[in-house]
């Protein structure tokens, strides 16, 4: 298999490229085909023209009098010279249509939205997996179906995710084009947008393999638990690379390593499988805390089952926020939510900060406050059973007194400043962690 031309990459969350016509033509182990001759290349002229409605033959390695005509009608359209030849300007122009079959990314899974989707479910239809009335760029869970189905017929673990092995499969039958140097230098997909010291998921193996590409790392020390010998070597990563050396895996550390080539990083932020089809990030309270000031940050809050949403101000909180409702109505979302009565109980939400969909938990009780008397006062009888002390209602006229609390990943209680297992919990099936 040959090598490909290495592509230019563009960082963005996730990984795009731009390609030259001199690397799309890499493809191609020629620049010129004979009409008569059979070459596997011929599959992807094939699927190009299939999806532009030109030709509705078979996708397979000969060039015969269905394929010509469908290259003359194409070249006729486009303002080329018509030969029915497979040339240099043929490749170029089909290049530079928005068909051309090049897949992006390496890792592919169910909640993420690309144009390269919809080359991945035409290639499958072609194989007879994937049938739809129309194609899309979601991944959802048809596609994975198809997928699975793929992979079963081609003797591997059906996971579902078009990660490296399924590519090559797809690239080695003519369907899709694809960088495969750098497929094949791809460990795997990081699914958060933060790592740090105290983490368990199974990402946390992703990353240390990443880095043992760079820094010293014991691959028998390969874990799914983020500890201080992953913490130390992510330091030493950021000091190669000139970042600030904290051992948090965020935002620039991953940057750097999709840029190397080593992840991928397709946050779960888009759809999932829960109504309202959202997931949200699994963000560390650390870093939440700083989107946040206190009696000024609103924010949505939508309940991950029901997709109803409210809106909350953070009005108060250090180990967590404490937030109140901005109106009768967004107190009255609250109440409907817990069945009818203010409630303890504990409910999986998204947050909506600074443009991010935040995985959440939170109590349906508003508590320790009144809201007739001034707030920061110190009073009496404060509500859920709260006795004297500091009056914890900022927000006047909103049918409530007091707050509700909202845990997120890492976040403690202000009692006892321990974890909430409940609220953890919760924080999880928000991030569709369980």
């Amino acid at each position: 298999m040959k090598k490909r031309v290495a592509l230019l990459l563009v960082l963005v969350l996730t990984l795009t490229v731009t390609l030259t016509y001199g690397q799309a033509h890499d493809y191609f182990a020629k620049n010129d085909y004979q009409a008569g001759e059979n070459h596997k290349d011929l599959r992807l002229v094939k699927m190009i023209l299939k999806s532009q409605d030109i030709y509705d033959g078979e996708i397979d390695d000969k060039y015969d009098y269905q394929i010509t005509e469908a290259i003359m009608k194409y070249q006729r359209y486009n303002g080329l010279k018509v030969t029915g030849n497979i040339d240099d300007t043929l490749i170029e122009k089909m290049y530079s249509s928005d068909d051309y079959p090049f897949l992006n990314q390496a890792l592919y899974k169910v909640g993420m939205e690309s144009d390269d989707i919809v080359f991945i479910q035409k290639a499958l239809d072609e194989l007879g997996f994937f049938s739809n009335s129309e194609y899309t760029k979601y991944f959802g869970y048809k596609t994975e179906k198809a997928v699975r189905d793929f992979q079963v017929a081609n003797g591997m673990s059906p996971d579902g995710v078009i990660g490296r092995d399924t590519i090559k499969i797809l690239y080695d039958k003519g369907l899709v084009d694809v960088d495969l140097e750098r497929v094949e230098r791809l460990v795997g997909n990081l699914n958060f947008s933060e790592y740090r010291n105290g983490d368990k998921l199974p990402d946390v193996k992703v990353l240390q393999k990443a880095l043992a590409n760079e820094v010293e790392f014991d691959s028998d020390q390969y874990t799914h638990i983020f500890g201080d010998v992953t913490e130390a070597s992510v330091k030493k990563f950021q000091e190669k690379y000139g970042l600030e050396a904290d051992g948090v895996c965020g935002k620039g550390t991953i940057e750097k390593l999709v840029a190397l080539g080593y992840v991928s990083n397709n946050t779960i932020v888009s759809r999932g499988k829960k109504v309202n089809g959202r997931y949200g990030e699994y963000l560390h309270w650390n870093t939440v805390q700083k989107m946040v000031k206190n009696k000024s940050t609103v924010f949505v809050v939508e309940d991950l089952y029901t997709g109803k949403t409210f809106r909350v101000m953070a009005a108060y909180g250090h180990n967590h926020i404490d937030a109140e409702p901005m109106s009768k109505n967004d107190s009255m979302t609250i109440k409907k939510l817990w069945g009818g009565q203010y409630s303890w109980a504990r409910r999986p939400v998204l947050v909506y900060l600074n443009n991010r969909v935040i995985a959440a938990s939170m109590n349906g009780m508003p508590h320790a406050g009144r809201e007739e008397l001034p707030d920061g006062a110190t009073v009496s009888s404060r509500s859920g059973k709260y006795g004297r002390g500091y009056n914890y209602d900022y927000i006047k006229g909103n049918g409530v007194s007091g707050h509700v609390c909202i845990h997120f990943r890492g976040s403690t209680l202000h009692k006892n400043n321990k974890s909430d297992p409940e609220h953890q919990r919760d924080v999880k099936v928000a991030a569709g962690l369980l």
